[in-house]
């Protein structure tokens, strides 16, 4: 990967992190409202996170793990590191929280509806957000987890094991997690698109002003959040459009190829710290 286009992905990441963040520091029961000005953009760095995911996976599955068992591994080491420490802090953090003050916690009152530490909703069989006390983030990594086993039984397996294993992981998965599966595989298919230094340029630069002008528009407001048992978790038609203006963007950051050089050291430490902000901030911020 080019690096000027590498370097692009890990600011794009820290971002994205950072945006979630100050949407959960801004919460009135956090913070009394701090930050709300730059808050209302967590939904796009969810987005971001799932297009960036897909993007990056396709890239290490052709160019890095060459087999399904490289695949299985790397995948399984990245997220039990992030997922294991995140419910360690969270059981830790939680009831000396709660003991202190309990108000911001059952200020968050969605997150006593499971009637546990572990609230999972369910419809059937199927979960849409599984959720550990007070890390509200948590959801998104479950589904990262499902995007994972579904690219690799098709990418790895081939004939008709790879298509009851798509099936027997997509039921397991439920409609909640693959109603944001097209944002996953957008960022993936974007990976694979290749065109020249002029017309990336022009793409990167107008998808970019593209999504300037749908924010000032007004567009999130007309495509309200569908509040449905059978889709994920604050979903809107909004998350479409999103995720098409990003991968565009991507396409033509790849194509571009700027040179960021000088940026280098200070993103890559910057970016160094994303999983650790996305999976730990929200039992901090509540404790704090």
């Amino acid at each position: 990967m080019h690096n000027g286009v590498s370097i692009y992905l890990d600011a794009l990441r820290f971002g994205a992190a950072l945006s979630v963040f100050f949407w959960h520091a801004s919460w009135q029961s956090i913070s009394g409202g701090w930050g709300w000005q730059i808050g209302g953009f967590s939904r796009h760095g969810v987005i971001c996170f799932f297009v960036l995911s897909g993007y990056v996976i396709s890239y290490v599955a052709r160019e890095r793990d060459t087999d399904g068992t490289a695949y299985a591994t790397a995948r399984t080491a990245r997220m039990l590191s992030v997922i294991v420490p995140a419910l360690a802090l969270t059981a830790l953090l939680d009831p000396i929280g709660r003991s202190i003050n309990g108000t911001p916690y059952e200020a968050a009152t969605w997150l006593q509806q499971g009637g546990g530490w572990i609230y999972l909703k369910t419809w059937g069989p199927w979960q849409t957000d599984v959720v550990p006390g007070s890390n509200v983030p948590f959801w998104s990594l479950l589904y990262e987890i499902f995007y994972y086993a579904l690219f690799g039984c098709f990418f790895y397996l081939r004939g008709a094991v790879r298509w009851l294993s798509i099936t027997a992981v997509a039921l397991v998965a439920g409609p909640g997690v693959l109603s944001l599966l097209p944002v996953w595989l957008a960022g993936a298919a974007a990976e694979r698109v290749s065109i020249g230094r002029a017309a990336g340029r022009l793409l990167a630069l107008g998808s970019a002003t593209v999504m300037v002008i749908v924010e000032a528009g007004g567009l999130k407001a007309a495509l309200p959040v569908m509040d449905s048992p059978f889709l994920a978790h604050g979903f809107s038609l909004y998350d479409y459009v999103l995720a098409a203006l990003m991968v565009a963007n991507l396409i033509g950051v790849a194509g571009w190829k700027p040179n960021l050089r000088t940026l280098a050291r200070l993103v890559r430490a910057l970016a160094s710290t994303t999983f650790s902000l996305y999976a730990y901030h929200a039992p901090i911020l509540f404790f704090a």
